[in-house]
């Protein structure tokens, strides 16, 4: 399903397209003229995060990696999303699993409908940033009752859960390491 908003006085365009309607995705790509690996960008669940922009067609894409909010073998995961910037529209292709931040992002437009879509990228980010501290406070919340489980009695159990935890926990603090280097680094 596309949908479009029009913001900043009709002179601004975001479009989202879930990715559950691949032909829609197509459609818009081929539109918009922009190139077909970045469907596949779009597409791929295991996408990593990174930017890019293509000078001949003026495009600017962003691969960014939201919280998961289900767990996943007792741990958080991130899945990717893509925003694309190409004139005056941002385009977002989400799916189910990230579709909840969609109506977040706007929220956030109607707050500020005279934003530029460079705007409301940034201010997008930032609010899929701060959903992290949640996931992040209840990661600590268990570390530290694993540990205190650890010290009172060290069974296989309570070392198998704090194996398991300990990669969950490594994993997701690798994703929002990466986002801190990105962000300095650019």
């Amino acid at each position: 399903m596309i949908e479009k908003t029009r913001f900043n006085q009709q002179q601004n365009c975001w479009i989202n397209v879930n990715t559950t309607q691949e032909h829609d995705l197509k459609t818009l790509f081929a539109t918009y003229g922009i190139d077909e690996e970045i469907i596949g960008y779009s597409l791929d669940k295991n996408e990593r995060a990174h930017l890019d922009y293509d000078k001949t067609t003026n495009t600017f894409v962003f691969i960014y990696n939201v919280p998961n909010q289900t767990k996943i073998d007792n741990h958080y995961e991130t899945i990717p999303m893509t925003f694309i910037i190409k004139g005056e529209t941002l385009i977002t292709i989400s799916n189910d699993r990230n579709h909840y931040l969609i109506s977040k992002m706007a929220a956030l437009l109607k707050q500020n409908e005279t934003v530029s879509v460079f705007g409301m990228l940034f201010n997008s980010l930032l609010m899929i940033t701060d959903q992290f501290f949640p996931y992040v406070e209840e990661l600590n919340l268990e570390r530290n009752k694993v540990s205190q489980q650890l010290k009172v009695k060290t069974t296989k159990k309570n070392t198998a859960v704090a194996v398991g935890f300990r990669n969950g926990y490594y994993l997701f603090h690798l994703s929002i390491e990466a986002k801190c280097c990105f962000a300095r680094t650019n």
